[in-house]
């Protein structure tokens, strides 16, 4: 008994792995090419996570304010 719960226990672990590596990936397709904003230029990895944001934001300690400014120099504020 105790085999074919491990056995089963395994599948349910495979198909939620499966299932969350398809989903993060219909996201990010969504966000790069059909999302209302995918028209905005900027760097891709800011389009299709928040890790851009929260990269700036922790690890070099809130600097994410001033590379807003400098996206906005960059690509400009308008279309």
């Amino acid at each position: 008994m105790s085999l074919s719960f491990l056995t089963l226990s395994n599948h349910y672990v495979e198909a939620a792995a499966i299932f969350f590596a398809a989903y993060a990936v219909v996201i990010v397709v969504y966000r790069l090419y059909f999302s209302p904003l995918a028209r905005f230029p900027g760097p891709r990895i800011a389009a299709a996570t928040s890790w851009y944001e929260f990269y700036h934001g922790y690890f070099r300690e809130g600097q994410y304010v001033k590379i807003i400014k400098g996206l906005h120099d960059t690509y400009g504020e308008s279309l």
